[in-house]
Order: structure tokens, then C-alpha cells, then sequence
């Protein structure tokens, strides 16, 4: 077992975006039943992926998450932010309307960006095969039009922190380098969508 092998297994992202969860629960201030439909839709978000229709079918991936969730008597708000943690899925689609699935879409991209930039793959010119340019403009888009008041820098830090001591082995840059990494890659998010704003 490998610190790789549980970065990539669906198993260790469920544990990853869970505690970011938390952590951006913690920020918002959101506790009680709140808290709990956000972990639980964390802990079934990607159920969906070992499925043989979600195999077939990528594009249905969140679509048969939430049929089962339904299926599985989970609450509305669970099932409806496993579908939504998907969205925006490209330029002009919908944002996740739910709490829950803003919170549960936030940490599933934050994760994705982390362990991405951590394993020394940035987007560079026009490539960009793990769509991760996508994925920050989606973070600032739900959290500006949500208008959550959430402090990013301390929530990279963490998830940064987590991340080096957790994979220390495939880690290819020091923890201050990724975050800086991270940081000025949002910036550029935000510059970008500013000027697309104007």
C-alpha cells in the first residue's frame, strides 16, 4: 500500500474532501444537522464512480450518485448535493444552489488542486489535462455568487499542511512552495474572471 495507491483510490479522496468539509464547516460557522448532511454527502460523493453505469456512462457521474442516495432512503439535501457537487461542469453551466453541495463541490476541487499542484503537475500554456483551471475558476465562481465568506489562504494552508505530512514520499515541492503555488494560480483565477466580468 502505497501513499500513492490512497492518493488516488477513491476511499482516500473521500477522507480528503470530508475533512476539508469540515474545515470549510468550521469557517461558515455551520454546525448541528447542517454539519451532518455535509459529511454525509462528502462520505457518499463518489460512490457512484465504482459503479459499472458511472463506468460506461461518465457523463452520469452525480446524476446516479443521487438515484442511489434516493434509492438508499438518504435525506433530499444529501442526495441532491452529491449531484451538485459536480456543477458548474464547464464555462456556463449552473452552480450548486445547496449549502451542502457548495461546501461538498469546494472541498472536492480544493483536494483535487492540492494533491495535484503536490504531485507536480501544473498547468502550463494551454495544457492543462486535469482541467485544474477549471476547477478554481469553479471555487471562486460558487463562493463569489454564494457569497461565502470563506478565508482561502487558511484553508490551502491546511489542506496543504495535511496534505505534505499524509504524502510526504510523492510530494514534490516543499509545503510553502505548493501554497505559493496555489495562491498565485488563484490570483491568475481571479484576475481572469475579473476581466471577464468587465
Amino acid at each position: 500500500h502505497t501513499p500513492l495507491a490512497d492518493l488516488g483510490s477513491v476511499r482516500g479522496k473521500v477522507d480528503r474532501i470530508g475533512t476539508i468539509a469540515s474545515q470549510i464547516a468550521d469557517q461558515l460557522q455551520i454546525a448541528g444537522e447542517a454539519e451532518s448532511h455535509i459529511q454525509r454527502a462528502a462520505l457518499l460523493c463518489k460512490a457512484d464512480l465504482v459503479t459499472q453505469m458511472v463506468g460506461e456512462f461518465p457523463e452520469l457521474q452525480g446524476v446516479m450518485g443521487q438515484r442511489y442516495a434516493i434509492d438508499s432512503q438518504e435525506s433530499e439535501v444529501v442526495a441532491t448535493a452529491i449531484f451538485e457537487h459536480y456543477l458548474p461542469r464547464g464555462a456556463g453551466d449552473i452552480l450548486p444552489q445547496t449549502l451542502t453541495g457548495q461546501v461538498v463541490g469546494l472541498s472536492d476541487r480544493l483536494d483535487t488542486l492540492v494533491s495535484i499542484f503536490g504531485l507536480g503537475m501544473i498547468p502550463s500554456g494551454s495544457s492543462d489535462p486535469f482541467a485544474l483551471r477549471r476547477a478554481a475558476n469553479a471555487v471562486v465562481n460558487i463562493t463569489w455568487s454564494a457569497n461565502l465568506i470563506i478565508d482561502l489562504h487558511q484553508l490551502l494552508e491546511q489542506i496543504v499542511s495535511n496534505f505534505s505530512s499524509d504524502h510526504a514520499q510523492v510530494l514534490k515541492v516543499s509545503a510553502s512552495e505548493l501554497l505559493q503555488q496555489l495562491k498565485d494560480f488563484f490570483l491568475q483565477r481571479v484576475h481572469t474572471l475579473l476581466r471577464e466580468d468587465h
